[in-house]
This record gives C-alpha cells, sequence and structure tokens, in this order.
C-alpha cells in the first residue's frame, strides 16, 4: 500500500446551491468517492479536514469489515435534530455515522450504512458524553480532567 498525496479542490458553498443539509450530505459523497477511488489504487486515504463531520463521508468511502473508531473530540457530536440546542450539523455527526438521525439523506452517499459496531465508536476525551447522552452505546475513555 503507497501513499500519495493529492491535493483537493477547495469546494465553496457556492458550487453546490442547495441548502445547508443538502450540501452537508453532497461533500461526504464527493468525500466518499475520493476515498473509494484511492482505496481502489491501493493507496492509504489520509484525510485532513476540518470539521468532524467528514467521518461520514470517510467511513463511507471504507471497506466495513474489521473496521473500529475511536471519536477523539472534546464533544460527542450525538445530537439528533430533535436534540440539539443549536442546529450545528457538524455537533450531530457521530449520529449520522451511527444511523441515528438524517439515514434517509446518508443514504445518498455512496457506500453509506448506519455505522453499527457495538465495539466502538470509542469516545476519548468527551467532557460531557455522559451527561448529554446517557442512551448512547458509545463507549467512554477519559482523558484527564
Amino acid at each position: 500500500m503507497g501513499f500519495v498525496l493529492r491535493r483537493c479542490e477547495p469546494w465553496s458553498c457556492r458550487q453546490i446551491k442547495t441548502r445547508k443539509w443538502k450540501r452537508f450530505f453532497a461533500l461526504h459523497g464527493l468525500l466518499s468517492e475520493a476515498v473509494q477511488e484511492a482505496v481502489a489504487q491501493d493507496h492509504f486515504p489520509l484525510i485532513l479536514a476540518g470539521n468532524c463531520s467528514s467521518t461520514v463521508g470517510t467511513v463511507s468511502g471504507l471497506d466495513k469489515e474489521g473496521l473500529g473508531v475511536v471519536w477523539l473530540d472534546a464533544h460527542g457530536d450525538y445530537n439528533t435534530p430533535e436534540t440539539t440546542t443549536t442546529g450545528f450539523l457538524d455537533g450531530m455527526a457521530l449520529s449520522v455515522l451511527t444511523g441515528m438521525c438524517w439515514e434517509r439523506m446518508a443514504e445518498g452517499v455512496p457506500g453509506f450504512e448506519p455505522y453499527r459496531n457495538r465495539e466502538s465508536p470509542i469516545l476519548a476525551g468527551g467532557i460531557s458524553t455522559r451527561r448529554e447522552y446517557p442512551d448512547a452505546w458509545l463507549r467512554h475513555v477519559p482523558v484527564g480532567e
């Protein structure tokens, strides 16, 4: 397996002229396709992104067999449209990934299937996850106080 550094063209919100939540999933679809292409060429897809929701496109582009997810974040990002107090889509990234919300929209992302491995995701470092998501099946690993 080789490494290839490929610069992707930056996307502007104006390039996909739809509502914010539609852009959210359209961008995940593009990312998933890029990951699938890298894997098909026997390259290691390394995604450097500025938001948590990129995991939806990244995981969708990978083979789920034996895949584990470790969520390194101070926040669980396990909100849903019903539980969010801000409406911030990135705060729903882990919920989308696990099929807890927006599943119909996520089905349009190539390779998407709800990630429901009960051994993960493992949340490392979440400061308030147990209080915010008492019913979540996340494994919580505190990383100091």
